[in-house]
């Protein structure tokens, strides 16, 4: 983009956010719900958000679900590695209504054992956290509906693995018997998540470790508010104690790419299994991995 003023996005299946740019500052922004929760046809929601903005005729990038099944236009996954030039060389362009849009594609990943992972947006956030880092090699851990570990190596993602903690645990508050009839809340009682990272080093399998949640309210040996906030321990204390034990993450430094609360929660659960990760903003991130993927197109 050679304009002053620029338009970047972030797709996400729950949240949709775009950034107005100027002078490498943001101006503006605005969140309407991601591709998942959003009402209306993805090009009504796009001009939607750009009218919020003051409306736009230029030209708009956009990365994450912008470019899955259903969003603006499918674009194929690029396979890794991939360095943020792979990337940018494979940004589609497509005209909504004399608006330039510019995707970014999400990135695949095929194990040896033949089965294969993908993401849409984290990419993104992985090129910006890698510039603020310094290019370092790093492992990068971005907590989300699908959590992601992103090996960065030599300039490059190389392997990825998806977690997804965070859907599981909105299906069991939302559609289990575990935690009681609560609302959907912001907190998380930290008795409860603290008793469920502590019981990843149980041998009982993850499905067993679970239903105590139901046990102990069902007996009144605790509240619904403990139950949820056990849940969330147990959950994520089970993906970040097993992904530290693979090779490939536990090689290089983790770097969290995570805000409140949920970077809280990461981070206590990586340090109750020996890990210490350098933090970083999610949104700058974004913002930072766009400038650089747009530099190079």
């Amino acid at each position: 983009m050679t304009s002053a003023t620029k338009i970047f996005g972030d797709w996400g299946s729950t949240r949709f956010r775009l950034w107005q740019i100027h002078d490498g500052k943001v101006t503006g922004s605005v969140e309407l719900p991601g591709l998942l929760a959003q009402q209306g046809e993805p090009r009504a929601v796009l001009h939607t958000a750009l009218a919020k903005l003051g409306g736009n005729t230029g030209r708009v990038l956009v990365c994450g679900m912008a470019g899955a099944r259903g969003g603006l236009a499918q674009v194929p996954y690029l396979p890794c590695p991939a360095t943020p030039e792979d990337i940018a060389q494979a940004v589609a362009r497509i005209d909504i209504d004399g608006c330039e849009v510019a995707i970014v594609p999400g990135l695949s990943f095929s194990a040896p054992d033949g089965y294969c992972d993908v993401m849409r947006g984290e990419e993104t956030q992985v090129i910006g956290a890698a510039d603020l880092c310094g290019g370092e090699d790093a492992t990068f851990i971005l907590p989300g509906t699908h959590a992601k570990w992103v090996a960065w190596r030599n300039g490059r993602m190389v392997q990825f693995a998806t977690a997804m903690t965070g859907e599981m645990n909105a299906l069991l508050a939302s559609s289990s018997l575990l935690d009681g009839p609560l609302a959907p809340s912001s907190t998380i009682d930290e008795d409860g998540f603290a008793e469920g990272l502590a019981r990843n080093d149980e041998d009982l399998p993850l499905t067993a470790l679970l239903f105590a949640a139901r046990s102990m309210r069902m007996t009144g040996q605790r509240s619904d508010e403990w139950a949820r906030g056990y849940i969330s321990g147990l959950l994520i204390g089970h993906e970040v104690a097993r992904m530290l034990r693979l090779r490939w993450i536990a090689q290089n430094p983790p770097v969290l790419v995570a805000a409140g609360q949920l970077a809280r929660c990461y981070e206590q659960a990586l340090a109750r299994f020996g890990a210490k990760a350098r933090l970083l903003d999610p949104e700058r991130c974004a913002i930072v991995g766009l400038e650089r993927i747009d530099a190079l197109t």
